[in-house]
């Protein structure tokens, strides 16, 4: 029998990112499939650790809360982990709970391969690494929009982690007027009111003012709407722990263009219509081709249509978590 599990995580209706869809999606379908769940707020977590038997997870955004409610009931804590922030600034280390993670936590669960290889580079080789990718829709049954000229999407709240607002300057060196080229990119405008007002300043250059709209967040089926309308998709996140968006591009048949950062390759392949960039410049130019280049562009659509992935339920992440934690329970073999 699979003991209660206990989530400790941003509320799950809140603002959307990448992790709360994660934990959301995940823990529906740990219930649907019968499992004790429950969610926690933070506030009450170490007292639950002390009175509750329970396996626990703490989502990384709480990385900074982990020293005290591992006091709490040692060992009996694990970690969703959606990044890590050395990972967005490497040239500062390591921070003291990003270490004390790394030192005193002995089960971790993962949305990819990548993030797993990360931890194991970094020490962890021999801990209970949980790999549990995201679910993801079904195949699209179309293409892309077709027709005239790029109509590209970017899925990001706008943060300086998911490198928007250099995005759009580039595309204002890399565009031409003749460019037939639009941009419509959804996220959260609220979540850092400096940058996206830098961001909404990029856009009074004359060649990105009639180009690029800002459509602020959406809820996920307006998002898989828009997408279905765009025939390429864009990505200037400096690390993805998985790219659940990239994923449900590659479901749809969507060409992407993105920078390489984290996880990011896993998804951008050449035979599926993927390029990957170093840099903003080059993914803005990489947009100025495709503009200029009607026949590439096409070709990209066709091979990304033909090498959609299938569906991923999330029923089979959670049947995935629960075989791992039988596997990994006291007693066997990790």
């Amino acid at each position: 029998m699979t003991p209660r599990q206990c989530f400790i995580v941003p509320d799950l209706e809140g603002p959307i990112s990448g992790g709360t869809l994660y934990n959301r999606q995940l823990i529906a379908a740990l219930v649907a499939a019968g499992v004790d769940c429950s969610v926690l707020e933070l506030g009450r977590a170490a007292q639950a650790l002390r009175d509750t038997e329970a396996v626990f997870w703490l989502d990384s955004l709480f990385l900074s809360a982990l020293p005290e409610l591992h006091a709490a009931a040692p060992g009996r804590l694990g970690l969703i982990l959606h990044y890590l922030p050395s990972l967005l600034e490497p040239r500062g280390g390591p921070s003291a709970a990003e270490r004390f993670a790394l030192g005193h936590v002995d089960r971790f669960l993962l949305p990819s391969v990548f993030m797993k290889q990360t931890l194991e580079a970094r020490g962890a080789r021999g801990r209970r690494l949980l790999v549990v990718e995201p679910g993801r829709p079904a195949a699209g049954s179309t293409r892309p929009a077709r027709g005239r000229g790029v109509r590209a999407l970017l899925v990001a709240n706008l943060t300086p982690n998911k490198g928007v607002e250099p995005l759009l300057a580039a595309l204002a060196d890399g565009l031409s007027s003749g460019d037939d080229f639009a941009l419509d990119v959804i996220g959260s405008l609220d979540a850092d009111a400096d940058y996206a007002a830098a961001c909404r300043r990029r856009l009074e250059h004359p060649l990105l003012r009639e180009r690029v709209r800002l459509l602020g967040a959406l809820a996920p089926e307006q998002v898989a709407e828009h997408m279905s309308r765009s025939n390429l998709l864009l990505s200037a996140s400096r690390m993805e722990s998985y790219g659940m968006v990239l994923g449900e591009a590659r479901a749809l048949g969507l060409p992407i263009v993105a920078l390489a950062a984290g996880n990011t390759p896993a998804h951008v392949l050449p035979g599926a219509g993927g390029e990957l960039v170093a840099s903003d410049a080059e993914l803005a130019r990489a947009c100025a081709r495709l503009c200029r280049d009607a026949a590439e562009h096409e070709r990209r659509l066709g091979l990304a249509h033909g090498q959609r992935l299938a569906a991923r339920p999330w029923a089979q992440a959670a049947c995935e978590l629960l075989a791992q934690l039988s596997a990994t329970a006291p007693g066997t073999t990790a």
